[in-house]
């Protein structure tokens, strides 16, 4: 949706029409971001034949995920001149079994990666001409949130992610086991997990295997406004995620002040400063997740100085502001 914002934008400030088509969001539900924002409502059939159709009389395609980047490839074999851009967020781009899709990337003029890990892995993996990738990094769309009002919970962990069982790489598992064991040295603390998923009854069973019961509280998805206000009462935000391609939830940790435990993996240490933002482990096992935990939960002074340094670091570098212009430079090259 960021993507439909900047084009959005785009067509404010210049000459070019715009055309924006969501193949997921229902009919009439996108007007909030722009009222040339069409969307299908997962009707795919009808989303291919639309997007092929706007795409071949188009002057340039800008595709926001992969999977859609074949039908700008076949417009391209009606009109070989035709220029087009695809976005490269994370796993999706890295797990590619389609001969189409990695044709569709090989053949783009240029592919956005939203860091500089995404954007090895496209050369590595797919043999993607570095020339043609630049790395913009993702940021928060809304800005930077209001500095945290009250003192936060000394004895709440966040975590935040999709609970889904193609998604165990997010380390959920992991998380769990290692909250048993900052239990036992730490009764008081407690762990919410937001977000849902086909995974989350079977996450559910193994937090009451490892007796967290009344210990962790699976809270489901929230609104933004909600889970704002849980990234503020928790002291520590978790993700052992070990295949981030970016990770926007570090950002939202951060953003609220907040210090981030999080695995050295993939992109992770893009985003999250090892010693200054937050604490990066080596892998997800549970005693060393415990440990970079209890580290932080013991010493409330350094959660404070690495929860100021993550929100000047997202304001320095992760804001609209800083972040647009390298959009908009690119947007107006390929105008």
């Amino acid at each position: 949706m960021q993507l439909a914002r900047r084009l959005a934008a785009h067509a404010q400030t210049s000459a070019a029409q715009v055309e924006l088509l969501a193949l997921n969001d229902a009919p009439g539900s996108l007007h909030p971001v722009s009222a040339a924002l069409r969307g299908f409502g997962r009707d795919w059939r009808k989303f291919s034949l639309t997007a092929f159709v706007a795409g071949v009389r188009a002057s340039s395609i800008w595709v926001a995920h992969v999977n859609l980047a074949p039908l700008a490839w076949l417009a391209c074999l009606l009109r070989p001149r035709l220029r087009y851009v695809v976005v490269a967020h994370g796993v999706e781009v890295w797990a590619l079994r389609s001969s189409m899709q990695r044709a569709a990337l090989r053949r783009a003029d240029m592919v956005v990666a939203v860091s500089a890990y995404t954007a090895g892995r496209l050369v590595e993996l797919h043999r993607v001409s570095a020339a043609k990738i630049v790395v913009i990094p993702n940021v928060l769309a809304d800005g930077l949130p209001p500095a945290p009002a009250g003192a936060a919970d000394p004895n709440l962990i966040l975590s935040v992610s999709r609970l889904d069982r193609d998604d165990s790489y997010k380390g959920i598992d992991q998380l769990l086991r290692a909250l048993a064991l900052v239990r036992d040295a730490r009764p008081e603390t407690r762990c919410v997990i937001v977000g849902d998923g086909n995974d989350r009854a079977r996450l559910e069973a193994l937090a009451q295997q490892l007796n967290l019961t009344g210990r962790v509280q699976f809270a489901g998805a929230l609104a933004t406004a909600d889970l704002g206000v849980l990234y503020d009462q928790c002291t520590v935000f978790c993700l052992p995620s070990s295949a981030e391609g970016f990770g926007i939830v570090f950002l939202e940790a951060m953003a609220h002040a907040r210090p981030v435990v999080a695995l050295h993996a993939a992109a992770t240490p893009e985003v999250v400063a090892h010693g200054v933002t937050g604490v990066l482990v080596a892998d997800a096992d549970p005693q060393k997740l415990c440990g970079a935990l209890l580290g932080l939960l013991n010493d409330p002074e350094l959660c404070v100085r690495m929860g100021a340094a993550g929100r000047a670091r997202v304001q320095a570098m992760y804001t609209p502001e800083v972040v647009e212009p390298q959009w908009q430079a690119l947007l107006q090259t390929l105008a």
